[in-house]
């Protein structure tokens, strides 16, 4: 979709001198409703057809045309007789009679796009007066088919370093996905900054970095966003996030390019062949910084909840979801509501079923670690046959990230044990004294 700027230069103006000629802009038409597109139309008609005078029309052509089929629509929709023949919709041709010159705005280049990107992040810490030289000095870089790189010292040897790497991170993906549109470049940061703001106030604390990066996940990635929240609820994001990462190689900043570097031709949105979610997702790895040993979880699923996805493990039969999210509650009032009872019911199987999702729940969501690990508990104490399970899974916790009530959630769990949890030193093997009794650990 590309907006376009049509000329009428009614009277043959197109002939005089600029200074002999009037001039008339018209802007923002492709937002107005259809009979105000229409009537606008018709006063420009009728009141600006004078000699020497000229007009611009500033808007996307086809929204445009998309009103005028209201007033004016195409009768050659099969009904008209054998003899007529419309070589032109009327809403076409009415526009075309009106203005006669088109004159389409091109698309931003990468380099553009990458410029635009930085000009954008400091619009928000200078004035326009100081933003100013940097617009200048972009501009000299293009004519001039220089780096970005040069963009601080050729303004005034400010540290815009951070701003740079940004834009040298995000600008492919955004180039491609977004079609080199301005707007939707914009919009795109508007939503990171809003997000960013939610996220901080709902006590959720990510480098501005990661946010974006999960962002790029979520709006401009959906199939990939999908496969992702699915690991979540499954409990897999932490495993699966280091084997991704691990197949797409360490993450990379790409350098700045040249305004005269190569691009390839633009991509239009009914053109584009949208890759598999497994290369999107390799592709997106490649992207700095790294996630694989990052709590995700919480803005996971604040990012769910605005996208309407619901976060339910498909692979837990249904008649344990809700032991598994008492369970899993911070709220201990919830876990009671699980009675001995309740667990005395389920049968091996089930057990060992909820036994893996707790285990994965802790590793991948350190705020319900040490819930998930007293559900472990309760059930291993009722079926001591799944201790020695549940331990392995309780092992991939990182050691680093055990806190100090999951620790003493386990009777057994001493300092020792707790220091090579996750280290790869050695594998605990838990055994019990009773059927009731706390682990022992050799």
């Amino acid at each position: 979709m590309r907006s376009s700027v049509r000329v009428q230069h009614p009277d043959g103006v197109s002939g005089t001198r600029p200074s002999q000629a009037g001039g008339r802009a018209g802007r923002r038409l492709d937002r107005c409703l259809p009979d105000t597109v229409v009537d606008t139309l018709e006063t420009i008609r009728l009141f600006l057809a004078v000699p020497k005078m000229a007009f611009v029309v500033a808007a996307d052509e086809h929204r445009v045309a998309d009103a005028l089929r209201v007033r004016f629509p195409d009768p050659g929709n099969g009904q008209q007789a054998g003899h007529e023949r419309y070589a032109e919709e009327p809403a076409s041709l009415y526009l075309h009679k009106i203005v006669q010159t088109t004159v389409p705005l091109p698309t931003l280049s990468r380099f553009d796009t990458e410029a635009f990107l930085v000009l954008l992040q400091l619009s928000q810490r200078l004035s326009d007066q100081d933003l100013t030289p940097y617009i200048d000095a972009c501009v000299r870089l293009r004519r001039e088919k220089g780096l970005l790189d040069n963009l601080a010292a050729a303004v005034n040897g400010n540290d815009i370093s951070a701003e740079l790497a940004f834009a040298s991170r995000m600008t492919p993906i955004l180039y491609e996905k977004l079609h080199g549109s301005p707007r939707r470049i914009k919009r795109f940061l508007n939503d990171l900054r809003v997000r960013q703001s939610i996220a901080d106030h709902r006590g959720i604390v990510l480098e501005p970095e990661i946010v974006a990066k999960l962002m790029v996940l979520e709006k401009l990635l959906p199939d990939a966003f999908t496969t992702v929240l699915g690991w979540l609820a499954r409990g897999e994001l932490r495993s699966r996030l280091t084997k991704l990462e691990a197949a797409a190689g360490p993450p990379t900043t790409p350098p700045c390019r040249r305004a005269s570097d190569e691009e390839p031709a633009s991509v239009s949105e009914e053109q584009e062949t949208e890759p598999t979610a497994f290369d999107e997702l390799i592709r997106w790895a490649k992207l700095p910084p790294g996630l694989a040993t990052v709590d995700l979880a919480p803005y996971l699923y604040l990012a769910a909840a605005f996208s309407g996805e619901q976060l339910l493990d498909t692979g837990l039969p249904g008649r344990l979801r809700d032991i598994a999210a008492n369970l899993l509650s911070t709220v201990r009032l919830d876990q009671r509501r699980v009675t001995d009872a309740d667990i005395a019911a389920l049968g091996e199987d089930d057990a060992l079923s909820l036994i893996e999702y707790l285990a994965r729940a802790g590793r991948d969501r350190p705020a319900e670690q040490t819930a998930a690990v007293r559900g472990v508990v309760r059930i291993t104490t009722a079926y001591p046959p799944t201790t020695e399970r549940a331990a392995r899974l309780l092992q991939s916790v990182p050691a680093s990230e055990l806190e100090p009530a999951t620790i003493l959630t386990v009777p057994a769990a001493t300092q020792p044990s707790a220091a090579s949890w996750n280290t790869g030193t050695s594998t605990p093997r838990p055994t019990r004294t009773g059927s009731s009794g706390p682990w022992r650990w050799r």
